[in-house]
């Protein structure tokens, strides 16, 4: 069997009542992530990294603890914007707790985002994992290293929330049709298979 075949599997499942599709293929959609941020803001992506942690005490003054959020990928463009990326397959799965604290990071800034994540940096158990991080803010110019201090190093502090998800309806929404019809346009049989399914799910 094919791989791309296989996504006939992933579009039955998706419909069953306990299936979370959005971890299963949020890195297929991060694949046609330079081709959408190139079509909204005519820029070039610096860095993608999934799975960006917020430190819940540097959003929330009165919780001083060192736990975080995620969000689903931050992105670094080239002209200096910083972007906070939603990823949903349902029009239901908006949650308020998880928009609030977008929102409180949003507020704080990119400068105290990168603070919270040095200072998880420094207490976390996840070292390596850690390590690799840092590495790659290192790597993209949004941290500095002075003599095992870290620092962050940015020039824009603002951070932009954009949600991608079945429809859109706002500003900061790119729906399913839009992402299907840039990825109908790869020469990756995969892609177009997926592109499909995803113009499908722009229904729901």
């Amino acid at each position: 069997m094919k791989i791309y075949e296989t996504l006939n599997w992933l579009n039955d499942w998706k419909k069953l009542p306990a299936y979370k599709a959005e971890p299963r293929v949020d890195f297929i959609v991060a694949g046609a992530l330079p081709e959408i941020i190139q079509n909204k803001y005519n820029c070039n992506i610096k860095v993608i990294i999934p799975e960006l942690p917020i430190r819940i005490g540097s959003i929330y003054k009165d919780l001083d603890i060192d736990k975080s959020y995620k969000v689903d990928f931050y992105l670094y463009l080239e002209n200096g914007k910083h972007l906070f990326i939603e990823f949903k397959t349902d029009s239901g799965s908006r949650r308020l707790k998880q928009d609030k604290y977008l929102l409180a990071s949003q507020s704080v800034g990119m400068k105290v985002i990168l603070d919270g994540i040095i200072k998880i940096n420094s207490v976390t158990n996840y070292k390596t994992k850690y390590s690799h991080l840092m590495k790659k803010l290192l790597l993209a110019g949004l941290i500095k290293e002075s003599n095992s201090i870290y620092q962050p190093e940015i020039v824009q502090n603002e951070i932009e929330i954009l949600y991608i998800q079945p429809k859109a309806e706002q500003q900061n929404e790119i729906g399913f049709d839009e992402v299907a019809k840039l990825m109908s346009e790869s020469e990756d049989i995969f892609y177009k298979k997926f592109s499909e399914i995803l113009f499908s799910w722009s229904k729901d």
